[in-house]
């Protein structure tokens, strides 16, 4: 009897269109309250939820955090993450779910003209983080955006590769 081997890698051979359509993926992205961050430290994946404030001109998302959190620690260690947000309803057919998935750098913001201007739009859309945005542990982070991969119908992918000096 002959056993077939089994590909992991061509189990499913995505195919990347050229045009991505990017009135999905900004709605999507702009429309949602959390995002997952995941970060690493020394080989050691960490995930957590994130609310967030997504900046299409700037291909960057903006989010705010405590110096003392286990996530900045490990952004301070390496600054290269991963960012996740879907449209999930529990009640929905799975198939319907889209998600983005952006690779990229944190950076953080040091401009304080920048820095208030990120933490008010955060607690216009965020009251509840207003007390976190006006102590003295806030940090306000920058994720540039390398790569962006949006996944419609579980397993269509369209990748988009961010040229940083295609960046004003």
């Amino acid at each position: 009897m002959d056993k077939k081997k089994y590909n992991l890698i061509n189990e499913h051979k995505f195919e990347f269109p050229k045009k991505v359509d990017h009135l999905k993926f900004i709605d999507l992205i702009k429309n949602q309250e959390f995002g997952v961050l995941t970060t690493s430290f020394n080989n050691n994946p960490y995930s957590t939820l994130v609310a967030f404030i997504f900046d299409e001109r700037a291909n960057s998302v903006f989010f705010v955090t405590s110096h003392y959190t286990r996530k900045f620690q490990y952004i301070e260690s390496n600054n290269k993450v991963s960012f996740f947000v879907d449209n999930r309803d529990i009640s929905e057919n799975f198939i319907h779910i889209n998600t983005v998935c952006i690779q990229g750098a944190v950076n953080i913001i040091k401009n304080i003209s920048k820095v208030a201007y990120i933490k008010q739009l955060i607690t216009d859309k965020y009251p509840y983080l207003n007390e976190l945005c006006t102590s003295k542990a806030c940090v306000t982070l920058k994720i540039q955006i390398k790569e962006i991969f949006f996944v419609t119908k579980v397993h269509e992918v369209q990748q988009v590769s961010i040229n940083v000096n295609d960046r004003k």
